[in-house]
């Protein structure tokens, strides 16, 4: 799965058929999360794949060099947050304006690589990302019901042709949780869903153009479902019984200008990355809307490919002391009466302390759209070698 962290926040909802039991959550989350860099630079990260954070934008990423060395390994890890602004609705799969008297959203996620040197042998790399999504809302009746998605993965990668190109498998094992509190009811009714099926691995490229400044990578995500363990609730008519994570893909190309930073100077500008994604979901008719899975003639999603191009910038200023994000990108209509919108990103990452070799990083970001705001921040910690 790959939805939500930052960032932010969708979910379109599935009925894959034309009874009410049938109705299904579809876990696809268009809009970038995963940490204020990726959000702020538009989720346009498949070719940049750099640090832990991009573990979730692509696997590849957990064979690159970042962070600090430990022994004959480099680490690299992440932690981030990121919510739905008060005041705005969560618009889980772009269906207009909310039918709903009140909706939060939260999204949580963490990851850790490692890169481990062998002599005369290609590098070997592991890696461990969670993802943490809470939607949340109020009913028409007065009921508040609650979905909860967590996906935790494990990412393995090796590099060839002289650390030019990157390879890589993940294992991605989700967990969907449903509650509802009824109306004027006191104890909440907490829903369990299990497998059912699928593809849960997730493959990702990236390649180093030789003698250029080019990176190019690609990610593909397994189709994968969940189904209600016992009865639904008879109050929620209709009612999610599945929830599907379809097949995503992205394919992204960076291009770096500049050198590196200089260690023991400080300069205001020295490197940009600049990188233009198509992330995209294969097709699946049937699905519906989260926020109006209780209508009673569920919405149906376009039964076509779901294109999503992205274009983000970074500007690394002041050295190493702070970083700048900008980005935008195209969210397909979902619905034949709601239309495509554009998404604008920013961003940023500032140095706050350093004491010895132990640097403290603030970064935050934001993504704004018609009917839509959502923002993320995290305090990261690293390593310096000067």
């Amino acid at each position: 799965m790959k939805h939500p962290a930052a960032v932010i926040i969708y979910a379109a909802m599935a009925c894959a058929g034309a009874g009410a039991v049938e109705l299904a959550v579809n876990a696809y989350n268009p809009f970038p999360i995963g940490s204020p860099r990726v959000q702020g630079m538009a989720g346009a990260f498949t070719g940049i794949a750099s640090g832990a954070e991009a573990l979730l934008a692509n696997p590849a990423s957990v064979v690159e060099s970042s962070g600090f060395g430990l022994g004959n390994s480099e680490w690299d890890y992440m932690l981030a947050y990121t919510r739905q602004d008060e005041g705005f609705h969560s618009d889980f799969g772009n269906v207009g304006p909310s039918l709903l008297g009140s909706e939060g959203v939260w999204i949580a996620s963490a990851g850790v690589k490692a890169r481990f040197e062998r002599a005369e042998r290609c590098p070997l790399a592991y890696g461990f990302y969670i993802l943490g999504e809470s939607y949340s809302f109020t009913d028409g009746t007065g009921g508040t019901a609650q979905l909860n998605l967590v996906s935790p993965r494990l990412t393995w990668g090796r590099t060839y042709l002289d650390d030019r190109f990157a390879m890589s498998i993940g294992l991605v094992i989700p967990s969907p949780n449903f509650t509802y509190l009824p109306p004027g009811e006191t104890e909440l009714l907490d829903l369990e869903y299990e497998g059912m099926g699928g593809i849960p691995f997730e493959i990702g490229m990236l390649w180093k153009l030789p003698e250029s400044n080019w990176h190019l990578g690609a990610r593909l995500s397994g189709p994968l479902a969940a189904r209600l363990v016992g009865e639904p609730v008879p109050s929620i008519e209709p009612f999610p019984t599945t929830v599907y994570y379809p097949g995503e893909f992205s394919m992204g190309a960076a291009w770096f200008w500049g050198g590196e930073a200089p260690k023991d100077r400080g300069e205001w500008f020295k490197r940009g990355i600049i990188d233009f994604d198509i992330r995209g979901v294969f097709p699946r008719s049937g699905t519906t809307g989260f926020e109006r899975f209780r209508s009673a003639s569920p919405l149906e999603i376009k039964d076509s490919w779901l294109l999503q191009p992205a274009v983000g910038v970074e500007f690394e200023v002041f050295s190493h002391a702070a970083w700048l994000w900008l980005g935008i990108y195209r969210e397909p209509a979902r619905y034949d009466d709601v239309d495509a919108r554009t998404h604008v990103t920013g961003g940023f990452k500032v140095r706050l302390l350093k004491i010895n070799k132990l640097l403290i990083y603030l970064n935050a970001s934001s993504d704004a759209a018609e009917r839509f705001h959502v923002w993320s921040a995290s305090l990261t910690i690293g390593m310096a070698d000067y």
